[in-house]
């Protein structure tokens, strides 16, 4: 008690909210690192799914303009096929600013996988953070 009469006649209402404000921007930082991990990846995830869809959209539309889905099982080739490397020479889709020219990359830097016999609807699998495929995070295009 004794410490505490000391210490009541020498802080301000000013220090008080002074020492407020710092402990409110430390627990913004602390909050900040603890979360940025968890909400980065949430953002990658769904900015992938997002990626895929452009591309499952992109295959359904040649699906429509030429009866069949295409063949190939490799990005590039399927890529060039949809960038307008086809007998019409009908653009179904421009390359994505995150990817270069020869590939359609998930967010992680990974080819997507396609899954595609031509008739049914392909299946598009990224490989996910881990950046292997067969692992628990890859993630479906559907």
């Amino acid at each position: 008690m004794h410490s505490l009469r000391w210490l009541s006649g020498r802080i301000s209402p000013t220090h008080v909210r002074v020492a407020a404000v710092v402990t409110l921007g430390l627990l913004a930082v602390a909050t900040y690192l603890v979360l940025r991990g968890p909400v980065r990846r949430t953002a990658s995830r769904a900015a992938t799914r997002v990626d895929m869809a452009v591309l499952l959209i992109a295959l359904e539309n040649h699906r429509i303009e030429y009866g069949t889905y295409p063949t190939t099982s490799d990005i590039s080739d399927l890529l060039r096929v949809l960038q307008g490397d086809n007998e019409r020479k009908v653009v179904f889709i421009k390359v994505p600013k995150h990817a270069p020219a020869t590939y359609v990359l998930d967010r992680w830097g990974t080819p997507f996988r396609v899954e595609s016999s031509g008739i049914s609807e392909p299946r598009l699998i990224s490989a996910g953070p881990d950046r292997e495929f067969g692992t628990p995070d890859d993630i479906p295009g559907k």
